[in-house]
C-alpha cells in the first residue's frame, strides 16, 4: 500500500480518536448536563417590566415624595434616627454591636441628604449652606467621599470638642483645643485652615479634630474623631449592594428581593453594625449609583453605571 500525505493524516486521525464512553460514564455526563441546564433555568433572570420611571419614592417620616422640606436640620436628624435597625436582645452580637455603634460619630453624608430631593441638588446645597452659616450644622472635610464633606449637627460637634477639652490634662494642649473652638465658632462655614491660623496644629491633629490636607501643603481640614469608622461602614455597605446588583443579568432587582438578601446577610450585625436597609438605599440613590422605577410587582432598583 502506498502512503500519501493525506493517507498518513487519515491514519493519524483514526489513532487520535477517543474510545467510546462506558454506559456509566455517559449517564454521569448526561446527569451533569441536566443539572447545569436546571441551574441556568432556575437562575435565569428576566428583565423587569417597567411601568414608570417616576417611582413613588418616599422615605420614612417624609411628608411627601421627593421633598426636602423647610428644615434641613430635621432631615439630618431623620437620617441619623433611621441609620440603624433595633438590636435584638439576647443575641451573641447584641453587646458587641451596641459598643461598636458608640464609636461611630453622628455624621451624615451629602448623598443621604440629596436622596430627599434628588431633582433639586442646588436647593439642597443652599439649605445646607444656610444651616451651616447659621451655626446649626457643621461641615467636616473628607477628601474621599462624595462632595468632599460630611455633616454633623453643630451642637453634637461642639459637645465632642468640649469633652476632649475637659479630658485633656496637659495645659498647653487644652489651651490649643479651647482656642480652636473659638476659631471654629468665628468661622462656622470654613472647613480648611492654614498652619499659621491654628494655635497648635500637631495637638489638634492628635485630638482627631484636624487632618492634614493631602492636596495642599500647610493646609488642614476640620475633622472629627473616629471619622474613619463611619467612612468604612458606609463604603462597605454601598459596595456590598453594588456587587450584589452587578451579579444580576440586567444589574437590577426588586426592592423586596434586595431587602431579603440584606436580611439574610450573615455579616449584617457584626460587620455592618446593623445599619438599616433604607440608610443604604439613600446613599445609593442620593449618590446616583442606583435609580428606582415602578413595576407591576413592586419597586425596582437598577445600577446607573456610575
Amino acid at each position: 500500500m502506498k502512503f500519501t500525505a493525506s493517507t498518513s493524516y487519515r491514519v493519524g486521525k483514526r489513532r487520535a480518536k477517543e474510545p467510546p464512553l462506558m454506559p456509566g460514564q455517559a449517564a454521569f455526563i448526561n446527569q451533569l448536563e441536566k443539572q447545569k441546564a436546571d441551574y441556568l433555568k432556575a437562575n435565569q433572570q428576566e428583565k423587569l417590566p417597567v411601568t414608570s420611571l417616576k417611582s413613588d419614592l418616599k422615605w420614612k417620616n417624609q411628608e411627601k415624595q421627593d421633598s426636602l422640606g423647610d428644615d434641613i436640620v430635621q432631615v439630618v436628624r431623620e437620617i441619623l434616627d433611621n441609620m440603624y435597625e433595633e438590636i435584638p436582645i439576647g443575641k451573641a452580637y447584641t453587646a458587641p454591636t451596641y459598643e461598636a455603634r458608640q464609636n461611630v460619630p453622628p455624621l451624615v453624608k451629602m448623598t443621604h441628604v440629596h436622596a430627599y430631593s434628588l431633582r433639586e441638588p442646588t436647593l439642597v446645597l443652599r439649605r445646607v449652606n444656610d444651616a451651616v452659616e447659621a451655626g446649626l450644622l457643621r461641615k467636616v472635610a473628607v477628601n474621599n467621599v462624595d462632595e468632599g464633606v460630611l455633616l454633623m449637627e453643630a451642637d453634637k460637634f461642639y459637645k465632642l470638642l468640649d469633652q476632649s477639652i475637659q479630658e485633656c490634662k496637659v495645659a498647653n494642649q487644652k489651651k490649643a483645643l479651647e482656642e480652636f473652638k473659638i476659631l471654629l465658632l468665628s468661622h462656622p462655614s470654613r472647613v480648611e485652615f492654614g498652619f499659621d491660623e491654628l494655635p497648635n496644629a500637631s495637638t489638634l491633629v492628635k485630638s482627631g479634630f484636624l487632618t492634614m490636607n493631602p492636596q495642599e501643603a500647610q493646609m488642614y481640614n476640620v475633622c472629627v474623631p473616629n471619622v474613619g469608622v463611619f467612612l468604612k461602614l458606609g463604603a462597605s455597605a454601598r459596595t456590598w449592594f453594588i456587587n450584589m446588583l452587578k451579579k444580576q443579568s440586567y444589574q437590577e432587582m426588586l426592592e423586596e428581593q434586595m431587602e431579603k438578601k440584606w436580611s439574610a446577610n450573615s455579616n449584617r450585625w457584626k460587620g455592618f453594625k446593623g445599619v438599616s436597609f433604607e440608610w443604604i438605599l439613600k446613599d445609593l440613590y442620593g449618590g446616583y449609583h442606583c435609580e428606582c422605577f415602578s413595576t407591576p410587582v413592586g419597586r425596582g432598583w437598577k445600577l446607573t453605571g456610575k
